[in-house]
């Protein structure tokens, strides 16, 4: 016959054997459990007559011609894992710059992602996902906040990897699909490509590797990495984070080379030399006046800390008087 036991709040069932709901429960999960490790344990894609995940990205490989790395199967790109794993998350198109060795860096520190064959595949038992389960759409089971995680991983603690692995900067060069759609610029050491176009084209507007990260940083990563490319409405604080390095919500009129020019234009002698400098000026120390002084340039940096600690009233005078205008000068 079932008996209680008193534990201060009432009488807590036991069941037959004395023992109580919550240890029932326990020893149920607990079963369950090990059904689903022993079900892991013995999972094999070997033999498997249907698609099964590769390991590395999840997606669907079939059983005819499949590479098999242990227990299980894996695509034939999907063999180099850092770099696997960083350009199946970011897509290639964002991840050019990126080496096999950098990939191995940013492994070692910690900063990718687990590839598939290493995730939980039922967080109640804590059992990894299996080699026999149904596959997935490549890399969709990584997390908007990994990918994005990932994504400033390679703007902002790549280039202090490559430092510390004693790497010299890249030489500059020339891009085929010419110059930097936000500043002219015509020789970067890095080239991206952000689906900015020529004005009044469809053809690709690079974005050199001085703007790219400051763009990067102000528009979202996962702005570029899902929809793409909007328009240059859209990209306004990011044209304006590249000339500044402060981003701002206020849509500064800032143009982008490349919004006013085709790639046959001659681009400016120097980068942003397309809008008026004086502008250009006014709107970069109102903004470091506001923003982190780590965003200012080093040289220009003490001469901001005296203007901030001068009459700011009399300062903002001289910046905000009149509206702006970067009314774009003639290419030369």
């Amino acid at each position: 016959m079932a008996r209680t036991t008193d534990v201060g709040q009432g009488p807590a069932y036991t069941g037959r054997g004395g023992r109580t709901k919550r240890e029932q429960d326990n020893d149920v999960r607990e079963r369950a459990a090990g059904q689903a490790w022993n079900v892991y344990a013995g999972a094999d894609a070997h033999g498997n007559d249907r698609p099964t995940p590769c390991r590395m990205c999840g997606g669907p490989v079939a059983p005819a011609g499949a590479l098999y790395v242990d227990r299980w199967r894996a695509h034939p790109e999907c063999t180099a894992q850092a770099l696997t794993i960083v350009r199946g998350v970011l897509g290639s198109r964002h991840t050019r710059s990126v080496s096999e060795r950098d990939a191995e860096l940013m492994h070692a520190a910690g900063l990718l992602p687990d590839p598939y064959v290493f995730t939980i595949g039922d967080p109640a038992t804590g059992v990894p996902r299996s080699p026999e389960a149904a596959p997935v759409d490549p890399w969709s089971w990584v997390t908007p906040r990994e990918r994005a995680d990932l994504a400033r991983a390679v703007l902002d603690k790549l280039p202090e990897l490559r430092r510390a692995d004693g790497r010299a900067p890249n030489a500059p060069t020339w891009c085929t699909d010419g110059p930097c759609a936000l500043c002219g610029r015509r020789l970067s050491t890095s080239w991206h490509t952000e689906g900015h176009r020529w004005a009044g084209s469809k053809d690709p507007a690079p974005v050199c590797g001085e703007c790219y990260g400051p763009y990067m940083r102000a528009v979202g990563v996962t702005a570029h990495t899902g929809g793409g490319w909007t328009g240059w409405t859209d990209s306004r604080r990011g044209v304006v984070a590249a000339a500044t390095g402060m981003s701002r919500d206020e849509p500064y009129p800032l143009p982008a080379w490349a919004e006013h020019h085709t790639r046959a234009d001659a681009p400016p002698a120097e980068p942003w030399g397309h809008v008026d400098p004086d502008e250009l000026e006014r709107l970069r120390v109102s903004l470091w006046l506001s923003g982190p002084l780590a965003n200012v340039p080093a040289h220009r940096r003490d001469e901001i800390r005296a203007l901030r600690r001068g009459d700011l009233a009399d300062v903002g005078r001289r910046l905000y008087a009149q509206p702006w205008n970067f009314t774009p000068r003639a290419a030369s």
